[in-house]
């Protein structure tokens, strides 16, 4: 397979496989990347290792009251982090000791793995300002959130 560009990750997000409820789509997976995002720009996340750490829940929960408006679902990290795995571009790293998992939580997520990897080409797209720029505006427009909510 040829290298990934930023058309063939702009693709994917487009396409994310996101839960529906009264004909709207859940932001979870979007916002889930959003953080991800601002922690590798702000130098946080230094690689493509994305461990769910408090840095990562925080800034999800900042970025999902800051502008996601929806009655139907609820800022929750776990669900989006364990079924991102499902997308092309996100791998969930088991530790040795990994159970399966029937209702996931913060605890036998950060048990049973040692966190996601992405996509090295995506992570570098991500550290380039214009491709960061472009993903995020993408992003956004997929949960209807005001590009301000993204300034650092």
């Amino acid at each position: 397979m040829g290298k990934r560009n930023l058309e063939y990750y702009i693709n994917c997000f487009r396409n994310l496989n996101r839960n529906k409820k009264a004909s709207q789509e859940a932001p979870h997976k979007v916002v889930l990347l959003l953080a991800v995002i601002e922690l590798i720009e702000k130098g946080i996340v230094k690689s493509e290792l994305i461990e769910l750490s408090d840095e990562l829940i925080n800034t999800f929960t900042r970025i999902w009251k800051d502008g996601v408006r929806s009655e139907i679902f609820k800022c929750n990290i776990v669900l989006p982090f364990f079924h991102m795995n499902s997308e092309p571009f996100w791998k969930l790293i088991e530790r040795n000791n990994s159970k399966p998992l029937s209702t996931p939580t913060i605890n036998t997520l950060r048990s049973n793995f040692i966190g996601a990897k992405i996509d090295i080409e995506l992570y570098d797209l991500v550290l380039t300002p214009t491709s960061r720029r472009e993903i995020r505006n993408e992003l956004s427009k997929l949960i209807d959130l005001p590009e301000k909510n993204f300034k650092i």
